[in-house]
C-alpha cells in the first residue's frame, strides 16, 4: 500500500534531484512540527538555535546562518526570542523602535534580505527587563505571533541560555521542525548542551546536530552529532562589531563556506522530516 502523503514526498525528491546545488535550487515544503502543531500561516518551517549556556557563539551562528539562507534566494526571518539579553540588535545595527500597525501587527525590520525583530526593537535598549517568568512567555509570544511576518521558506529562532520558563513555552507553542546546537570544546559548555539536548529530546522537538565553535588557535574534538566546525576567527569577530555578516564583511573568510555547509545541511535535514498535510491521508490501490 501507498499512502498518498508518501507518494507526494516521493515526487517532491525527485524534483529535488533534478536541482542538485546550491540552495536557491531546491524546493522547501512545509513539514510537520513538533506534537501535531500547526505550521504558522505564513511560515514553512522554523528552526531553533540553542546553546543551553550562553556565551558560546549561539547569536552569532543564529545572524549568519538565517543570513546565508537568505543569501541561497530563500525567504528567511531572524527572530530574537532572548528576551532579557537580546543580541539582534546590536548583531544587525538597527537599534529603531519597530513600527506598530494599525492592525496592532509589529513591523518586522528588514536588512540583509532578511526580516527581523527582537524585544530589543520594542523597548528602551538601555533599559533592564525585571520581568517575572509570565510577563517575559507573553512577550515572547507576542514577538511571534504579533509580527506581520511575510510568507517565509525559514524563520531562524535565537534562543535564550538555559532551559527555563521562555525555552519550554517556545517549545509548548511555536511549531518547530528541528533545534540546531552550538557548543564550544570545553567540558562545562559540552554538559551544558547535553542537558538543554536532552530537554529538547524530551519535548519531542528534533536535533538538526551540532556547530562545535571554538577558538581559531585551537583545535575542537567534534561531538557524535556534530555537523560543522566553526573557528571563531578575528573576521567573525571584527564582522559582529560591525554589525554585518560574515559573507559581506569578509566574503572571502575561509567560515563562510563553513556557513554555507551548515545552510546545506539544514536544509537537507529539515527535507527528510515529515511533510505537513491538511489533506486527509489516503490509501491509494489495494
Amino acid at each position: 500500500m501507498v499512502h498518498y502523503i508518501e507518494a507526494i514526498g516521493a515526487s517532491f525528491k525527485r524534483q529535488a534531484a533534478e536541482y542538485p546545488g546550491s540552495l536557491c535550487e531546491r524546493w522547501i515544503y512545509t513539514h510537520q512540527p513538533q506534537n501535531s502543531l500547526k505550521p504558522h500561516q505564513s511560515i514553512k518551517n522554523i528552526i531553533a538555535v540553542a546553546s543551553g549556556k550562553g556565551g558560546v557563539g549561539k547569536s552569532t551562528v543564529a545572524f549568519n546562518l538565517a543570513h546565508t539562507l537568505a543569501c541561497n534566494n530563500l525567504s528567511v526571518a531572524l527572530l530574537d526570542a532572548d528576551i532579557y539579553g537580546p543580541s539582534l540588535p546590536i548583531l544587525c545595527g538597527i537599534t529603531e523602535k519597530a513600527l506598530l500597525r494599525t492592525d496592532k501587527h509589529f513591523e518586522p525590520h528588514y536588512a540583509f534580505n532578511m526580516s527581523m525583530l527582537s524585544i530589543g526593537h520594542l523597548v528602551d535598549p538601555q533599559t533592564a527587563l525585571i520581568w517575572r517568568g509570565p510577563m517575559a512567555c507573553g512577550a515572547l509570544m507576542q514577538l511571534f505571533s504579533q509580527t506581520a511576518w511575510p510568507a517565509l521558506d525559514i524563520m531562524v529562532i535565537d534562543l535564550p541560555p538555559g532551559t527555563g520558563d521562555l525555552i519550554l513555552t517556545l517549545c509548548q507553542k511555536i511549531p518547530l521542525v528541528g533545534v540546531l546546537m552550538v557548543a564550544v570544546d570545553h567540558p562545562l559548555a559540552l554538559a551544558d548542551v547535553k542537558r538543554s539536548a536532552a530537554m529538547f529530546e524530551k519535548l519531542n522537538i528534533p536535533s538538526l546536530g551540532t556547530v562545535m565553535n571554538y577558538h581559531a588557535t585551537s583545535s575542537s574534538q567534534a561531538t557524535s552529532d556534530s555537523i560543522v566546525n566553526l573557528a571563531y576567527t578575528r573576521n567573525l569577530f571584527d564582522s559582529t562589531a560591525y554589525a554585518q555578516p560574515l559573507s559581506l564583511y569578509a566574503p572571502q573568510a575561509p567560515e563562510v563556506q563553513v556557513f554555507q555547509s551548515l545552510a546545506e545541511q539544514i536544509v537537507d535535514k529539515i527535507a527528510q522530516k515529515p511533510l505537513f498535510s491538511t489533506i486527509p491521508i489516503s490509501v491509494v490501490g489495494g
